[in-house]
């Protein structure tokens, strides 16, 4: 009788294992199929080839370091943030094919970047649309203010560099004539644009302007322009470039002081011109090392120790854009909206790249700093 008992119990459990398809092989008590972890994701639209690749590259370096940061201290929420990157080569038709292929994915509510004024004013309207938060840390030009409710920013507008550049020109050195060399798309004349004006309304006079196409090979017919109008300082403005338009200016005889943009702030530039760019005075939106913020120090150190180098132009921008998101996303939401109503209330935020407020139209302003070159290295200015 007890072996018919144990034979209908063995039956009973065999019919509730089968029930319940579980296999005695995977017995619950053992591990169970992994479990997808969470995640945040965020968009990067950078140059990462190109003329303008090196900037990407400090990009990309500077935001890396944020999700480790923010990662390691447990991420978002107890999600961890990963960044997808995409390459704009900062033109605008590679850009918004980027951009439209990134945000496929509709877990991405904001994306890093672009980095060009051109790119970034050619995704705003595919960004408001896609309702996608943008955070450039480097496009500057004034037209980006009105670009949309979504556009962010954490660098200065020209609007801001220009005016610091004219008043330098006219009211400090006191040059009275100038002629400006730029880029032909919407970075270059949006700076020269404003130089201009307030140069002008200053008292001084443009007798030269002249512009030159991203894919120039040669520059001699421009600079013999300006040779022509004897200006007594030149204002540069373009990206990479840059280095070898000064070594073509100096062989054609322009000895005249040079000014440029935050964009010669970059190692190429130095390594194409060599003595070419000697006393060239360039805006730096990086305060002299001698006085930074213990933020900036702390951000400098952990570059260091992470890529062995110091931190390159517009890094600090872009590892406070990942940071800035971070905790918007955790205070606010992960939607678009609750992204944008996160930046909109950022103020006095102690960034890397120094205090951060944006005001309605999400421009950021901070402090203009001049820079110059002395024996073949970048150095800072009393000006």
């Amino acid at each position: 009788m007890r072996e018919k008992w144990i034979l209908w119990a063995a039956v009973v459990v065999g019919l509730v294992v089968l029930g319940l398809g579980v296999r005695m092989d995977q017995c619950p008590l053992g591990p169970g199929p992994a479990v997808a972890e969470p995640e945040v994701a965020i968009g990067a639209l950078l140059p990462m080839s190109g003329d303008t690749a090196a900037y990407g590259e400090n990009a990309r370096n500077g935001i890396e370091l944020a999700v480790e940061e923010i990662n390691d201290a447990g991420g978002i929420h107890g999600a961890r943030v990963r960044v997808v990157y995409m390459d704009t080569k900062a033109m605008t038709d590679v850009g918004v094919t980027a951009f439209e292929q990134l945000t496929e994915d509709r877990s991405i509510s904001a994306v890093i970047g672009p980095m060009s004024s051109p790119v970034t004013l050619a995704v705003a309207p595919l960004a408001e649309a896609a309702h996608v938060v943008l955070v450039s840390p480097s496009a500057s030009n004034p037209e980006i203010t009105t670009a949309g409710g979504c556009v962010f920013r954490t660098c200065l507008s020209d609007q801001n560099e220009g005016l610091v550049l004219a008043h330098l020109a006219v009211d400090t050195l006191g040059y009275q004539t100038a002629a400006v060399l730029y880029i032909d798309n919407e970075y270059g004349r949006g700076l020269v644009d404003v130089f201009g004006a307030v140069y002008e309304e200053s008292g001084g006079t443009i007798v030269a302007r002249e512009a030159f196409a991203a894919e120039a090979a040669g520059f001699a017919e421009p600079l013999a322009r300006i040779a022509e109008a004897a200006p007594q300082v030149i204002l540069l403005v373009g990206y990479a470039q840059m280095g070898d338009v000064l070594v073509e200016a100096r062989a054609a005889g322009l000895t005249q002081q040079v000014l440029s943009s935050v964009m010669f702030d970059n190692p190429e530039i130095l390594a194409a011109a060599g003595e070419a760019a000697e006393g060239v005075l360039f805006t730096s939106w990086t305060p002299d090392p001698a006085t930074l913020t213990a933020e900036r120090q702390a951000f400098n150190a952990a570059y260091e120790a992470k890529l062995g180098v110091q931190p390159g132009i517009f890094a600090a921008e872009s590892y406070d854009a990942m940071h800035l998101l971070a905790e918007a996303i955790e205070q606010h939401g992960e939607s678009a909206d609750a992204i944008r109503d996160g930046l909109l209330d950022t103020s006095g935020y102690p960034g890397a790249s120094g205090s951060i407020t944006f005001d309605e139209n999400g421009d950021c302003i901070k402090a203009v700093f001049i820079k110059t070159v002395q024996d073949g290295k970048f150095v800072y200015t009393s000006y």
